[in-house]
């Protein structure tokens, strides 16, 4: 199978570079386009809300430097690709994590999608569902799952 369209996801944890060396090797073997994606989680405001703030222009001026400060993340990341050219898209989105992804995937026309088994931690897991699991079902191409274990012994 060739994968000439691969997109890594990235939530900023350590954790989720697990998936950074496959796709660089998959993407140096296959001569294949790389994304790396990270999806940030914006918020709506109420209307009653935003009428009320001062200064409403200042959420979106808030928006744009959550937006730099991802897009910078992700440059400093660029690295461990091995010398591998890779292209970094952020969106902000107030739609699910899964949901961006998939559609992202979808319109690009990606072959692959590779992404930690795990990410931010359990506390988020708990309260958010994991992604990875709502992913799997949306997804519009296969799923490459790295695991995490970060020198956890196995209970064989």
């Amino acid at each position: 199978m060739n994968f000439n369209n691969i997109i890594v996801t990235t939530d900023f944890s350590e954790a989720s570079e697990a998936a950074f060396d496959i796709a660089a090797y998959e993407a140096k073997n296959s001569g294949s386009r790389v994304t790396l994606l990270a999806v940030v989680q914006d918020w709506v405001v109420p209307p009653e809300l935003y009428s009320s703030i001062s200064y409403p222009e200042k959420i979106n001026e808030y928006r744009e430097t959550i937006r730099g400060d991802a897009k910078e993340r992700l440059k400093e990341m660029l690295g461990k690709f091995h010398g591998q050219k890779v292209h970094p898209v952020v969106i902000i989105s107030s739609r699910s994590v899964p949901k961006e992804i998939a559609e992202y995937a979808r319109t690009e026309h990606a072959d692959l999608i590779v992404m930690a088994s795990r990410g931010k931690g359990v506390l988020e897991h708990m309260f958010m569902g994991s992604v990875l699991q709502k992913l799997l079902s949306i997804a519009p191409c296969p799923v490459l799952v790295v695991p995490v274990n970060k020198g956890e012994k196995s209970a064989d």
